[in-house]
């Protein structure tokens, strides 16, 4: 993983999704904004994310339809998704996307400090990923 993070930001509500850009952008990430489903599977695959902040209800592709999707692909499945929800706070919504693959799942209403504090604590797990991925390939070329 690169130095900058690149974080696919996916919201069908222009407000919200400006938002989150700005504050995730603020904090020195690299945001590519996706208004849709069909948007955000295409910038997935072509931008390759260190990090895809999902909502659930898009009007297109539900997103846990897409979580499931991104995870299920070979040139996907190693992005974090952090699934995002004002509409199905729910836990039965929550643990259906986490077993659909989301690395995390937030409800809204959600501070921008949350949020920051949220996406930092899943960055700091894919690194450590990165890094034993990193030495376990070390080991298997000796």
């Amino acid at each position: 993983m690169a130095d900058r993070i690149k974080i696919l930001v996916v919201d069908d509500d222009p407000l919200m999704l400006r938002l989150a850009s700005r504050v995730l952008r603020e904090a020195g990430h690299e945001i590519v904004p996706a208004a849709s489903g069909s948007e955000a599977l295409q910038l997935a695959e072509e931008e390759a994310p260190d990090l895809i902040i999902l909502d659930v209800v898009l009007p297109d592709i539900d997103g846990i339809e897409i979580c499931r999707r991104i995870k299920g692909s070979p040139a996907t499945q190693d992005a974090y998704v952090m699934l995002l929800s004002g509409q199905r706070t729910e836990s039965k919504n929550q643990a259906a996307g986490l077993e659909a693959g989301a690395d995390g799942y937030i409800t809204r209403p959600v501070s921008n400090r949350q949020l920051l504090a949220q996406v930092e604590a899943m960055l700091r797990l894919k690194r450590a990923e990165d890094a034993l991925k990193q030495r376990t390939e070390k080991l298997e070329s000796e």
